[in-house]
């Protein structure tokens, strides 16, 4: 799948896809101020990211059997949503989601910022890999 960690008004992740073959993707992507992050079928998570940020003009089916998750990093904190864009605050002050959320939930419990957080979980989880991307809110 992947790691997504948000920490500190950062997100970031990794950038290994693999669907029978290993390829890199962008997996977060920033617009008016929100940051979104997602994880697991990578092509709906694409569709419903940009559909989140205001790209209207593909509208992602919210019935498929598609299985991911969505991090949003707003400034008022950070949330998770499903694939009806309903949306639910977290309570810490950081998160993960992904294959590799765990490793990265305790490196960031640790004083880890989000994007030492997804090297960390890269080292235990075959599916976080590849090159680190990170987004600011600032």
């Amino acid at each position: 799948m992947t790691t997504i960690a948000a920490k500190d008004g950062i997100m970031s992740c990794d950038s290994n896809i693999s669907s029978g073959y290993q390829a890199a993707a962008k997996k977060i992507r920033k617009k008016n101020g929100i940051i979104v992050g997602f994880a697991g079928d990578w092509i709906a998570g694409e569709y419903f990211a940009r559909y989140y940020l205001g790209n209207r003009s593909e509208k992602p089916d919210r019935d498929s059997d598609d299985d991911f998750e969505l991090l949003i990093l707003k400034p008022s904190g950070i949330y998770l949503a499903d694939k009806r864009l309903r949306e639910v605050r977290i309570r810490c002050k950081h998160y993960a989601i992904g294959s590799g959320s765990m490793a990265a939930m305790v490196a960031m419990n640790m004083g880890a910022t989000a994007a030492e957080a997804v090297k960390e979980a890269a080292k235990v989880d075959d599916y976080t890999g590849g090159k680190i991307i990170s987004l600011s809110l600032t």
